[in-house]
């Protein structure tokens, strides 16, 4: 279970870095003024800060996850963030639609293997 911790836990950086990238981007393009990526300067701003927010809290879940790994004695807040992961995927999926589907797997996954890392301290 700790292997499996260890790579969730690195994707769930990579894939944080991804989304908060991908607000980055999005600003970017409407500063330059691509009108593409939304028609309200609220849309987009709205947009760029749940993904800077998801992002972050990817990248935060993913290094605890790591430390969790390493030593299962401090794996209650690995537990803690992996919940809240999991619980902001499943709100986008009830909320985008079932394609959204696969960005629940790794925050499942993560939780999964968190809570039984958490067990096997004992």
């Amino acid at each position: 279970m700790r292997t499996g911790l260890k790579i969730i836990s690195i994707l769930q950086i990579i894939a944080g870095l991804f989304v908060a990238g991908a607000g980055a981007l999005t600003a970017a393009l409407f500063a330059s003024g691509d009108t593409s990526v939304g028609s309200t300067v609220e849309m987009v701003a709205l947009s760029v800060v749940l993904f800077v927010l998801e992002g972050a809290l990817a990248i935060i879940s993913g290094a605890l996850g790591l430390r969790a790994a390493r030593d299962p004695e401090k794996s209650m807040l690995a537990v803690i963030w992996g919940g809240l992961t999991l619980a902001i995927s499943v709100f986008s999926l009830v909320t985008e639609g079932v394609q959204q589907i696969v960005s629940c797997i790794i925050p499942l996954l993560y939780f999964i293997f968190a809570m039984n890392v958490r067990r096997s301290r004992k």
